[in-house]
């Protein structure tokens, strides 16, 4: 192997290992071939070698020495030397701290700003042509210069923090917050400089917090499969390459969010894109042992493999010479910035679905989701969008759908965590937006994956009069749940498909679980009805669920309507299904309270504990305007909608100071049986979990409002 020297120590100013270290880099000097650079010195003094392979044998193509600058650039490198095209040439520029070498050898710039601890080349700002530079620098700036962002093709001046900084030893790029268009740029002082301060700011400058908002700077990771990027959070007591943890676990975590990684033991060495799904590994030691920890999150979407950009490769590997960075692409990689922009206020509807989106920038999300997964609740709320896309025609919405579905559905059609085997009604719901989106897309895994969703209620196990049971698990038990999750889809389905069965089915369906959970001293209907009578919340007569919860009767009331919109006007058992409807219009105004809202437990508002709940209140809204423009009911039921919709407005939907609206007392979740048992008391619907900005809720406000502002 042939060799060539380092370039050499120089006393110039003192022959110091401090200032005489060492760096090494790659760079495509001509465009398109692989050039090895040597670097001598960081601190003081800046000498670069180039060399590349001429045949078998190095060939010395250029040296760069600062001190042979005018003026002397000295004092200027950083712990890392990343080389990329700034200046769009096709050709390779090399970033040593607060200079920019050109592809030729000679300076490009100085910012004259000196040694910085931490320096990140990338896009930051997505809304500005071009790559930028940002510093976190070592040296006192009495200019506000030592927090800053400069034009990596120019070196000219973006933004700085705007006051005095005495050492800023940290510093990090990177989007974790969705509010903010760009990456997040942060850092913070190093206590030698006798001020421990941190700051925290956006990709264009502007101040978002201090202190005890800003997260530490050392190690982040794309994890969980969306484009915010995650933090390592745990001890990190070493400078050098490494993360020194002292044998302590570190976990991963989102900014002030949940923790998604337990347990990650040893000291890190790496971070990097080693499997190419875009998401990054962790490599730590132990004690006679390398491990790699690797996210088990599904990738929402296929992007190229981190390790093919340039500079994210020299990030890596400058992790082995310098201070301990988080590596970072050419390019901008965060949320898109048409999903951070602010709401629009035009309507209720399209304000609540872009506040939906922007707390939420993927649909896996709604819901308070954790993983990619096929739930019935993402559906509702990707339903509701998709009547956004259709009312509107912003093709955002459709596309904030098909991406959730797409990742969800493989090219065979089988869908992401879906167990065929449990018989869950629940699952079917979300197979209601893959018409549309098969319609648009004419893509065939979605028609698949509706024929899976059928062929799971062709099994689907019935009473003995022929009503599906809710779940495999609920055994001989119709919920009035399971209408709104399967019949729409079967009626939609059979009027697709040419496949009138599914629409005889999704009537029969309706017609029994009337038969068995109709209240005719109320007009309400119970939540649930067990053939057997065998489960403890079962009446030992009727098999009636003992209390009419409200959501069940909004979910049955939805389903009413939207199923109807597939249902032949010569279809048997049609009329019934709008006198249901016109039952229910009739019945539940006596329980609506003076405010326009209905409550947890819908027939006992006066009881203590009880309370006006958010999402019977938006489904029985939505219900209602539905079925005054279907010309189901009433045109004079139209003002029932409204004192709903104005009750919400009033009592349980908040205004934020970003712009978007937040609904609040939505019941989490509610049903039957289970383990811990759920026996269907009072008290057992009015201690279930209470939280803001649930799918069941937000979805049917949305549709709701629609509904209103035709």
């Amino acid at each position: 192997m042939a060799q060539v020297a380092w370039p050499e120590r120089n006393d110039r100013l003192g022959n110091l290992n401090r200032q005489n270290r060492n760096q090494i880099g790659v760079a495509y000097l001509d465009g398109k071939t692989p050039h090895i650079l040597a670097c001598r010195g960081t601190y003081k003094m800046m000498m670069v070698d180039a060399w590349r392979l001429n045949g078998d044998k190095p060939e010395h193509v250029w040296r760069w020495d600062g001190d042979e600058e005018n003026p002397v650039v000295r004092s200027m490198g950083s712990h890392n030397m990343v080389c990329g095209d700034v200046d769009q040439d096709g050709k390779d520029e090399i970033l040593l701290g607060s200079c920019m070498i050109d592809d030729n050898g000679t300076l490009l710039w100085s910012a004259g700003l000196g040694h910085p601890d931490k320096v990140y080349l990338t896009d930051i700002d997505p809304q500005r042509p071009g790559m930028e530079v940002f510093l976190a620098l070592e040296p006192w700036h009495d200019n506000g210069r030592g927090v800053c962002v400069v034009d990596a093709a120019t070196g000219e001046k973006v933004w700085d923090i705007g006051h005095k900084t005495f050492h800023v030893g940290d510093g990090m790029v990177t989007d974790f917050d969705p509010d903010n268009p760009g990456l997040e740029c942060f850092a913070s002082e190093d206590r030698k400089g006798g001020s421990t301060d941190k700051y925290l700011l956006t990709a264009q400058g502007g101040y978002l917090g201090g202190n005890e908002d800003v997260p530490g700077c050392r190690n982040w990771i794309w994890w969980d499969g969306d484009l915010l990027r995650e933090t390592v959070k745990g001890v990190d007591d070493r400078w050098g390459a490494g993360s020194m943890s002292g044998g302590r676990a570190q976990q991963i975590v989102k900014w002030k969010g949940e923790t998604l990684q337990e347990e990650m033991m040893g000291d890190i060495l790496m971070i990097a894109d080693l499997f190419g799904d875009w998401r990054e590994e962790v490599v730590t030691a132990l004690d006679g042992e390398i491990r790699i920890y690797h996210t088990n999150i599904p990738a929402q979407d296929r992007r190229t493999c981190l390790m093919q950009d340039n500079i994210y490769r020299n990030n890596v590997a400058h992790r082995s010479m310098g201070y301990p960075q988080a590596p970072v692409p050419s390019y901008y990689l965060g949320l898109p910035v048409e999903e951070k922009t602010a709401v629009n206020t035009s309507s209720y509807a399209q304000w609540f679905a872009d506040s939906e989106m922007k707390r939420f920038p993927e649909a896996w999300q709604l819901d308070h989701g954790k993983r990619l997964f096929f739930g019935y609740a993402q559906g509702v709320g990707c339903c509701a969008m998709l009547k956004m896309w259709k009312k509107t025609g912003d093709r955002r919405y459709f596309d904030y759908v098909e991406k959730w579905a797409s990742s969800l559905i493989d090219s065979i059609g089988d869908i992401h965590l879906y167990h065929v085997e449990t018989y869950n009604l629940d699952y079917i719901n979300s197979g209601k937006v893959l018409f549309d989106l098969y319609r648009v897309t004419k893509n065939e895994k979605y028609k698949q994956a509706m024929d899976k969703l059928i062929n799971q209620l062709k099994n689907q196990p019935r009473t003995t009069d022929g009503g599906f049971w809710h779940k495999l698990i609920y055994q001989h038990q119709m919920w009035l749940d399971g209408l709104y999750m399967a019949s729409p889809f079967m009626a939609q389905y059979g009027a697709a498909f040419d496949k009138p069965e599914w629409i005889d089915e999704a009537v029969k369906q309706f017609r029994l679980c009337h038969k068995h959970t109709y209240d005719e001293k109320t007009g309400l209907y119970h939540h649930a009805w067990d053939e057997s009578r065998r489960q403890r919340w079962a009446n030992p007569e009727t098999g009636h669920s003992p209390n009419f919860w409200g959501r069940s009767i909004g979910w049955w009331f939805m389903a009413l309507v939207d199923a109807l919109d597939f249902i032949p006007e010569n279809q048997e058992g049609r009329t019934e299904m709008i006198d249901m409807i016109k039952g229910l219009a009739e019945t539940l105004p006596k329980y609506q309270d003076k405010d326009g809202l209905w409550y947890q437990v819908i027939d006992q508002a006066e009881r203590e504990g009880n309370y006006p709940e958010a999402s019977v209140t938006a489904q029985c809204m939505y219900a209602y305007a539905k079925a005054v423009n279907k010309g189901y009911i009433d045109p004079g039921y139209k003002t029932v909608a409204e004192k709903a919709l104005n009750g919400l407005k009033n009592k349980l939907i908040i205004k934020n100071d970003d712009g978007t609206l937040t609904l609040t007392r939505c019941c989490q979740v509610g049903g039957l049986g289970g383990n811990p048992y759920r026996d269907g008391s009072f008290e057992y619907y009015i201690n279930e979990k209470i939280r803001d900005n649930d799918s069941k809720a937000t979805g049917p406000f949305i549709m709701g409002c629609l509904e209103l502002e035709q």
